[in-house]
């Protein structure tokens, strides 16, 4: 078993760090995992893709609020799921209110350069999509639509991830990576030189090895962070019931 081609994301690291054996399963067998109800992912993808939509086509360079809400509310109408319920496409709406008022203060940064939408990105064993890039202002954002906007282990994890990324293919060093939560409209921010994120930036790059480690020896080990992983795991079904 080579070295993986395409190289791992957060996600990647996520669920190596909660199991290898996971992991495996996941990227390499290929397995499908239990059942889960797909809505939960309904509203940020249709938000995402409506903001998405809107930087690549129909971008303002100068405007209010509502300009942009209209814009990117056309964006919405034509890609929403039929099955979605009334409360989901409010929700959704409500995502991109929020989005149009912090796009509305920062048109008048640009000076008519665009920001960089949707970023596929991979780098040295790294890959991933940024959600908006900045360089002039030496800034990048992930958007988010979680209901309780915490800076969590994971979400310090992708910061490092997408740093350097960026640092690979733009050469450009972020000081901050910066969260926005759509839905409760708040801000969370990582500070790289904070001794939290050099730690778990440290974490990172050694997880990273440990990954490369089991490509190369083929072996990733049965190993759940926590009693609660197992419960939790999409791939438990092959554990216990499969024995695998």
């Amino acid at each position: 078993m080579g070295v993986f081609e395409r190289g791992i994301s957060q996600s990647g690291l996520s669920i190596f760090r909660n199991c290898p054996y996971a992991y495996k399963l996941h990227y390499i067998d290929k397995a499908e995992g239990m059942f889960f109800d797909p809505s939960v992912l309904d509203v940020g993808k249709l938000a995402h893709k409506a903001i998405e939509l809107y930087y690549k086509h129909d971008f303002l360079t100068e405007g209010v609020a509502d300009d942009i809400l209209a814009f990117s509310y056309q964006h919405l109408k034509k890609i929403w799921d039929i099955t979605l319920t009334v409360e989901q496409l409010q929700k959704a709406y409500q995502c991109l209110e929020h989005h149009a008022t912090w796009e509305a203060e920062n048109i008048k940064k640009y000076n008519h350069t665009k920001p960089i939408p949707e970023a596929k990105l991979a780098g040295r064993n790294y890959f991933g999509y940024v959600d908006y890039i900045n360089l002039n202002q030496n800034q990048a954002v992930d958007f988010k639509t979680n209901t309780w906007p915490t800076l969590s282990y994971e979400y310090r994890m992708q910061a490092h991830v997408y740093r350097e990324l960026i640092d690979q293919n733009f050469g450009e060093r972020l000081s901050h990576f910066y969260f926005f939560f759509l839905h409760p409209n708040t801000w969370r921010t990582v500070k790289f030189d904070s001794d939290k994120q050099k730690q778990v930036g440290e974490e990172v790059e050694e997880m990273k090895r440990q990954v490369l480690a089991c490509y190369e020896t083929g072996e990733f080990e049965k190993k759940p962070r926590t009693p609660a992983t197992c419960k939790n795991c999409l791939y438990n079904y092959y554990c216990m019931v499969k024995g695998w």
